[in-house]
């Protein structure tokens, strides 16, 4: 109820419970409907909460910091 006073009910949010563990739980679902998917999932304990647009663009962009390929400051990637 809250984010809801700040963002619109149709953001994106994503709840991650035991972030990194090998149970790792990702719970998505708009501002509207995420606090009922989290209760019904059962999560009672920490979690992170991520809310913004940024969770609704294309699933492939994920980070390339370590591919292989992918030059940065700190070393030149494999071509």
């Amino acid at each position: 109820a809250e984010l809801l006073s700040v963002y619109p009910a149709d953001t994106p949010v994503a709840v991650v419970e035991k972030a990194s563990w090998p149970e790792e739980r990702v719970i998505q679902a708009t501002l509207a409907e995420i606090a009922q998917k989290v209760n019904a999932a059962g999560v009672t304990k920490t979690a992170m909460i991520l809310v913004g647009d940024f969770l609704a663009e294309e699933k492939s962009r994920k980070s390339r910091l370590y591919a292989a390929d992918f030059s940065h400051g700190f070393r030149e990637g494999i071509k």
